[in-house]
């Protein structure tokens, strides 16, 4: 079984130099903590934010809001997880920017 392994030190180098370049690490890093951070707010709406509407709602506590629905005549629209989705959308977008926002300004003040 072969092995790809760089042959000289400058292969080692163009590699190390590709990474910075392209950013690959930061791009990984970001992936694995949006994706973590998707799952989070998730679960936070679910078990956090749902359960106050609910009881905001003064129905049946239960119900989750995921489960919700509009009746109009005889047509039932599914809006619970239209809204679940929609409020873990603005939490996503509201951490991200106050992320990016946080890392801009350390940009800014390391550079003066």
């Amino acid at each position: 079984m072969s092995h790809i392994v760089p042959t000289s030190i400058t292969e080692v180098t163009s590699f190390k130099d590709f990474l910075e370049q392209y950013k690959i690490i930061q791009i990984a890093v970001a992936f694995i903590i949006s994706f973590n951070l998707n799952d989070l707010t998730t679960n936070f709406v679910a078990g956090i934010i749902s359960p106050i509407l609910n009881a905001l709602m003064g129905s049946n506590t239960n119900i989750k809001l995921s489960s919700r629905t509009l009746k109009i005549g005889s047509v039932v629209f599914p809006i619970g997880s239209l809204i679940q989705s929609i409020i873990t959308f603005l939490i996503i977008i509201f951490i991200i920017y106050y992320i990016y926002k946080s890392y801009f300004q350390y940009l800014i003040v390391k550079h003066k």
